[in-house]
């Protein structure tokens, strides 16, 4: 089955006790969820651990769309973002941030 939509991955910025190395802007995976028609994501960043980092959302989409991230998301008015389809974009969140898509028109 081909990929359709996007799908959004949840996890902490950088690794935990490695901050003077080199590393991944996606440390620790909390979540991940395919969303395949325009709607919003079930999952939401979870609340910081004390130490854990900025919660990063690694969106990938499938096809051109307008992407929201807020408690409740609108992907159809501003403020939104646009991701070009076979891109990824990284987007630091707050606690319980979702994820709203559409397709570009």
């Amino acid at each position: 089955m081909a990929f359709a939509g996007i799908h959004v991955e949840a996890g902490f910025a950088g690794v935990r006790g490695a901050k003077d190395t080199i590393q991944s802007l996606l440390g620790k995976r909390v979540w991940s969820e395919t969303v395949a028609a325009a709607g919003t994501t079930v999952g939401e960043a979870p609340n910081a651990g004390q130490g854990a980092g900025q919660m990063i959302l690694r969106i990938s989409a499938a096809a051109d769309s307008y992407v929201s991230i807020a408690k409740v998301p609108n992907a159809s008015a501003d403020p939104r973002i646009l991701i070009r389809a076979g891109e990824r974009l990284d987007e630091p969140c707050e606690p319980g941030d979702k994820v709203a898509f559409i397709l570009v028109p």
